[in-house]
């Protein structure tokens, strides 16, 4: 299945959009934090690299375009930048052709759309999402695969705290700090479903032949990704 990268300042404007990607039943997941990590250079942005597809929202403007296209630039991979019609010739002498794949029209139509991507997606030979080489100790024994496979189980919400802790690594995060990451607020009832959440997250890992404590507790203070 190809797995997109839908970058925006504002995921809820990308409503149709996402229907539209998923109608065709790729595997989509919509980020603004993603977008700022590239944008501000941060290492937990590198999760972007299990993505074989990358859209590049009309939120972004072109400086922020030039400023995160050298990180998402790989081989196989397919990067579209979503504009208003009208625009486009404008942009396209602006940004560089040779790391955008291609120009996604606002208005396009599903089928659209579905050549767009999937041309020379399947052209190029890239029936496989890319993967990503983790250096790090904590993930020097994981397959792949196998962490392809957790993400692509994970849950907005699960994935944002697991971005939030590779982005994090060596440090622990509060469990108030990922509260507040997800829902902008630090409560009982919070603390709860995030506890919910690390242990899903944990079940996952497990069911995919990675130790499930990767994700430590720090008693009375937060969580750790292990090293």
């Amino acid at each position: 299945m190809i797995r997109i990268l839908l970058l925006s300042k504002n995921v809820l404007s990308e409503q149709e959009l996402l229907q539209k990607l998923q109608r065709l039943n790729f595997e989509v997941f919509t980020s603004s934090s993603t977008l700022h990590s590239l944008i501000a250079g941060d290492p937990g942005a590198d999760l972007a690299d299990y993505f074989s597809v990358v859209i590049l929202s009309e939120t972004i403007s072109c400086r922020e375009v030039q400023t995160v296209l050298p990180r998402l630039v790989k081989e196989g991979r397919l990067i579209f930048r979503k504009a208003d019609r009208s625009f486009v010739e404008e942009e396209k002498s602006i940004l560089s052709q040779e790391q955008i794949t291609d120009w996604m029209y606002s208005e396009a139509s599903t089928e659209e759309i579905r050549e767009l991507i999937a041309s020379p997606f399947y052209t190029m030979g890239a029936e496989n999402p890319i993967t990503h080489t983790f250096t790090q100790d904590q993930f020097s024994k994981v397959d792949n695969k196998q962490m392809e496979n957790v993400l692509a189980s994970l849950s907005a919400s699960e994935f944002k705290i697991f971005q939030k802790l590779k982005q994090e690594r060596g440090r622990t995060v509060a469990r108030e700090e990922l509260c507040q990451l997800l829902w902008a607020e630090s409560t009982q009832s919070r603390m709860v479903q995030l506890s919910s959440l690390i242990k899903n997250m944990r079940v996952k890992f497990k069911a995919n032949d990675i130790d499930g404590e990767i994700i430590q507790t720090v008693w009375r203070k937060g969580y750790i990704l292990k090293q």
